[in-house]
């Protein structure tokens, strides 16, 4: 009786070459790759490794100096969380040429201090602070501490004399040469404020839908301004003082003469600021032109000339969401998102002639 046939895998691999150096070619690749993965540059594991940047303030304190920005970055992986970093940096820089400020703070907002040589940084645990761009290394200076939560919003006064601060629903004012609270309101739950440019008194909306003005030295309130039926998510003072743009809950953008609360237009476009990153307002330098996040999911911005209330413009180019932007002269604009990039805008053309893209920084630094 015969013996049965057995298979021979290795005159099989004989009689194929070619399918011989595939399989070894397959394994050598996968071999090389699992080292790859272990032995990556720490840049490029880094890089690989993030997933989420927003940048949520910007400011460019003066022309001489480059701008000061603050952005907080997630990675895919690991146990670092969220990060936050102030950075300073030119509007065309690389990653490379960015410099870190404050590493040991948790910073949630950001704003023009007293002077162009100072910014304000509110914390996440209250904490406000004075930063020195003349002298960046050095240690920030206290001003207060809100004790019920951190600061989602602060804003000088143009004389200098006050800080305002905000956090989920209490709103407070500092004096910045004795460093001490002015006044603290618990009595309005307040989400969002403008400060008069005369430095006297500042004007609040409420979730309840209330406009009301308030003395900035004592905190009490002087009048009601107006009531609506939704209550205003950001409001804008013009440069002269005399206009408020209001955005509301419902999407509708209003504007009102500031000491009258008379109504000069209103737009009811619920499809502006369909995510809470577009809740923001600008007037540019003049008065003549307003910003507000666009109607593309809030991709875009949108201009409008304030005087007829009507759209003038589209500005695209980012790629996600717009956080916030500031004119820098009345044909030029800047706007920063949660694409993680910095916009400069040439008005006349409608497009970005600059962009920055912000990183964290590398690990071990």
């Amino acid at each position: 009786m015969s013996a049965e046939p057995t298979n021979r895998p290795e005159v099989v691999w004989i009689s194929h070459p070619a399918a011989a150096a595939a399989a070894s070619l397959a394994v050598v690749i996968f071999f090389i790759g699992l080292l790859g993965i272990a032995f990556l540059p720490r840049e490029a594991r880094q890089l690989a490794n993030l997933q989420y940047i927003s940048v949520t303030h910007s400011l460019a304190t003066s022309k001489s100096q480059p701008a000061v920005s603050l952005f907080w970055a997630i990675a895919a992986t690991g146990t670092s969380g969220c990060r936050h970093h102030i950075v300073i940096h030119l509007l065309d820089a690389s990653p490379g040429e960015i410099m870190f400020l404050c590493p040991r703070l948790h910073p949630v907002a950001l704003a023009p201090g007293p002077d162009a040589d100072h910014v304000l940084v509110g914390n996440c645990d209250g904490t406000i602070y004075l930063l020195d761009l003349r002298h960046p290394t050095a240690e920030p200076i206290q001003i207060g501490r809100q004790p019920d939560g951190g600061v989602i919003e602060l804003a000088c006064s143009a004389d200098g004399r006050s800080i305002v601060s905000q956090n989920t629903y209490h709103l407070y004012a500092w004096d910045l040469a004795t460093r001490s609270q002015r006044w603290r309101r618990e009595d309005v739950a307040v989400s969002s404020f403008s400060l008069r440019p005369d430095s006297e008194s500042a004007i609040l909306s409420t979730r309840c839908g209330e406009l009301i003005e308030v003395d900035l030295v004592d905190g009490r309130t002087l009048r009601t301004l107006a009531r609506f039926s939704f209550p205003p998510l950001a409001t804008a003072l013009s440069p002269d003082g005399r206009l408020l743009a209001i955005l509301l809950d419902n999407g509708h953008l209003h504007l009102l003469d500031s000491h009258t609360a008379a109504v000069r237009w209103d737009k009811k476009s619920s499809r502006i600021c369909e995510s809470a990153t577009g809740r923001f307002l600008a007037f540019s330098p003049s008065g003549k032109l307003l910003v507000t996040s666009g109607q593309d999911r809030g991709r875009d911005l949108t201009l409008w000339n304030v005087v007829t209330g009507q759209p003038i413009k589209e500005l695209r180019g980012h790629i996600n969401n717009v956080c916030g932007a500031a004119f820098v002269t009345d044909r030029s604009l800047r706007s920063w998102g949660t694409d993680g990039t910095i916009r400069v805008w040439n008005l006349d053309a409608g497009i970005a002639t600059r962009v920055a893209s912000l990183m964290p920084p590398r690990e071990g630094t």
